[in-house]
């Protein structure tokens, strides 16, 4: 169906209605696998044939879908995996996206250094898209076992935040030692 359709648009309203029509059968069958392989395989079909920018978008709706659904039952043990998997494709899409907008940013330094202009003219200001993933996930989880002392998907989930956030944070052994003491 995709193939057929011409433009990005189309592909993309494509895909956004077949994920609509999925909600009210999560909301019914919440723990079906079959619909949650089906939203993968759409997400999936999201990065083959549209823009990188237009795919995070889709990907970036799955993680509002799944607070949702964690409100319903945040002790949700595959619904936490599945957590992992859209913020590690969110993840590669912010640093295709970053890296689009270098290979941009650089090419109009260039264009500036034709004219005339310094390297102290322009500013480079790249973001780590993959730094504020590891952030956002480890707000998203504290906020989660606050709620609920108990819920130890919420646990999991910040023991496999923690080593990368302190990785992507540079953090010495001084440091990495205060994170964990403070909590």
């Amino acid at each position: 169906m995709l193939n057929n359709a011409t433009t990005r648009e189309e592909k993309s309203e494509i895909i956004a209605n077949d994920l609509s029509f999925l909600l009210p059968l999560l909301i019914k069958f919440p723990k079906c696998y079959w619909i949650w392989g089906y939203r993968v395989f759409l997400l999936q079909q999201a990065n083959v044939f549209l823009d990188p920018k237009s795919s995070l978008k889709f990907w970036q709706g799955e993680l509002a879908l799944i607070a949702k659904m964690f409100s319903r039952d945040a002790r949700n043990f595959h619904g936490w995996g599945y957590r992992r998997m859209v913020v590690r494709e969110i993840e590669l899409l912010r640093q295709n996206t970053d890296s689009d907008n270098q290979e941009r940013q650089e090419e109009s330094k260039k264009e500036e250094e034709g004219k005339g202009g310094t390297d102290s003219d322009t500013k480079e200001g790249k973001q780590d898209g993959a730094n504020d993933s590891m952030e956002e996930e480890f707000a998203f989880t504290t906020a989660m076992y606050e709620r609920n002392m108990s819920n130890y998907s919420a646990w999991h989930q910040r023991t496999k935040i923690i080593p990368r956030l302190l990785d992507r944070r540079c953090a010495s052994t001084l440091k990495r030692r205060k994170f964990l003491d403070d909590g």
